[in-house]
């Protein structure tokens, strides 16, 4: 693949703008996340970066790497501010245009799916804690979802929830639902 063939390929196959970085970097967005692009440093090399989790996380659930690493033949791992990227590598020798236009999409498909059942498990893993604390204080259901929408009001609950008004309502729509479903089903 010729260095020049990259940036329009990618640009196609992300329906948005690469932006340069740096020399031999560019920066650009999916739907889901945002990912890097850079050359090896003997630039024989194409690496596509994705971001994963935050490095505490990584430290503290080792394991999500290697389910990561289960679901790509070929992933290494580098930690840019903080976040711990994969880092799928593609020979400029053996990739051309059509191989980067059959992988990346399937590679981005996988990967967004990832993102969301870690996040999703993350969730499930905050309620449960929050129902054993609750039952272990003697609160009730009622008392939890009080302090539910407390957390929700002062933002205590971190990045899972969305930015905007409407999405963040339909995330604690749907967390009041899990909560009464593991509340009464014991699994908290």
């Amino acid at each position: 693949m010729r260095l020049a063939d990259i940036s329009p390929t990618l640009q196609t196959l992300l329906d948005s703008e690469l932006h340069p970085i740096a020399p031999g970097m560019w920066g650009g967005n999916t739907p889901n996340f945002n990912l890097l692009v850079r050359l090896s440093k003997n630039q024989t090399e194409l690496q596509i970066l994705l971001p994963l989790i935050p490095v505490s996380d990584a430290s503290a659930d080792p394991e999500v790497l290697a389910a990561y690493a289960g679901l790509f033949q070929e992933v290494d791992y580098t930690v840019l501010e903080n976040i711990v990227w994969a880092v799928f590598p593609y020979p400029l020798d053996f990739t051309d245009t059509a191989a980067l236009t059959n992988t990346v999409p399937y590679l981005f498909e996988r990967h967004g799916h990832f993102l969301l059942d870690y996040h999703q498990s993350v969730a499930n893993q905050q309620m449960q804690r929050l129902i054993q604390t609750s039952k272990q204080s003697g609160r009730s259901l009622d008392a939890t979802l009080q302090f539910l929408e407390y957390t929700y009001r002062e933002n205590l609950l971190g990045e899972l929830l969305e930015d905007d008004e409407p999405g963040r309502e339909a995330v604690l729509v749907q967390w009041r639902a899990k909560i009464r479903q593991y509340w009464e089903s014991g699994d908290g």
